[in-house]
């Protein structure tokens, strides 16, 4: 009604993005939950993340959906993100189990 349309204030970086909603602590938790994701999904040294097609499908999942969330609007709309970072951390972690 006023005339201004449609338009998001918000900076299209999700770093930019998660200091500006959560501030420092924000940056530092986001951070903190893509380095642990990134951890568990290289940390089996007796299978490469190249030659394991699922650890590759997830590690190609989490860039592109990181490379979106550079672009995108707001936090919300990064589902897919948090949820890749989420398959990371624990989605993976099935080679801890023993064998049977």
């Amino acid at each position: 009604m006023m005339g201004f349309g449609d338009v998001l204030s918000y900076p299209h970086n999700i770093f930019l993005e998660i200091l500006a909603e959560g501030g420092v602590i924000g940056l530092l938790l986001f951070l903190l939950a893509v380095s642990i994701g990134l951890w568990h999904l290289f940390s089996n040294r007796a299978v490469s993340v190249f030659s394991d097609p699922v650890r590759l499908t997830v590690l190609l999942m989490f860039v592109n959906t990181f490379m979106n969330a550079q672009f995108s609007g707001d936090l919300s709309a990064n589902r897919l993100l948090w949820c890749t970072i989420g398959l990371m951390a624990v989605g993976l972690r099935r080679d801890l189990s023993p064998s049977r």
